[in-house]
């Protein structure tokens, strides 16, 4: 899977605050790819912003695929749209 790719794809689906998305993006730059996602999806939760399950569904594959608490795509459950 690529994983920086999948991320990437969030980003373009899914519109987070400027500094964020580029924080995003720094984090990809250097290959710290859990730490992006996991950004990612605090932003996503902090700024309660929806997504659907497709959206949903790559976080919780990239986040599966690199082994990383499930928390970091179940707390954001509440937030898909139906």
């Amino acid at each position: 899977m690529d994983v920086k790719r999948g991320i990437e794809d969030l980003l373009n689906l899914v519109k987070i605050p400027p500094e964020d998305s580029e924080k995003v993006c720094e984090y990809l730059e250097y290959d710290e790819w859990g730490v992006a996602l996991e950004h990612f999806s605090a932003t996503v939760l902090d700024e309660g912003i929806e997504i659907n399950e497709l959206i949903y569904s790559l976080i919780k594959k990239v986040g599966e695929y690199m082994e990383l608490e499930e928390e970091t795509w179940e707390s954001l459950k509440p937030l898909i749209n139906n």
